[in-house]
């Protein structure tokens, strides 16, 4: 009877901890000329735009896919999780992964002490720079 208790306190406790998990943040600097257009796609209600030279906060996609409109251009990503050591933490406790799309449509992750425009970029961890599916020019 006490193992039974010890496992559905156990399960309970990781069930716990997989509910408060918070879900990461983007923050999408933009280094080209042209405004960049986040599609909708969950969790966002509405396209997300973001002008060149500008940064904006994004909730991290929930299907793992981004289609990016830049100019007359398309852009689809695979989207992946950076390496944790990249994070920074909110005030709220949720992680915060810095990028930077750079004009040819590359995603560079960004040290967590970086202050974007980065001219000369880091090197990336295994599955980066993101790099476009191209759909349109």
């Amino acid at each position: 009877m006490n193992a039974r208790r010890s496992l559905l306190a156990g399960a309970a406790a990781v069930m716990t901890i997989a509910a408060c998990t918070r879900a990461p943040y983007l923050i999408v600097f933009n280094r080209t000329d042209v405004p960049l257009t986040i599609q909708r796609t969950p969790p966002y209600d509405s396209d997300v735009t973001i002008a060149p030279g500008a940064a904006q906060r994004v909730r991290f996609p929930d299907a793992m896919e981004l289609t990016v409109t830049a100019g007359a251009a398309t852009w689809r990503y695979a989207v992946r999780f950076p390496p944790r050591e990249l994070a920074r933490w909110s005030r709220m406790g949720r992680p915060e992964f810095q990028v930077q799309v750079e004009p040819d449509g590359r995603v560079y992750v960004l040290p967590p002490d970086a202050v974007p425009p980065v001219h000369e970029l880091p090197p990336q961890p295994s599955g980066f720079p993101l790099a476009p599916e191209t759909c349109g020019d």
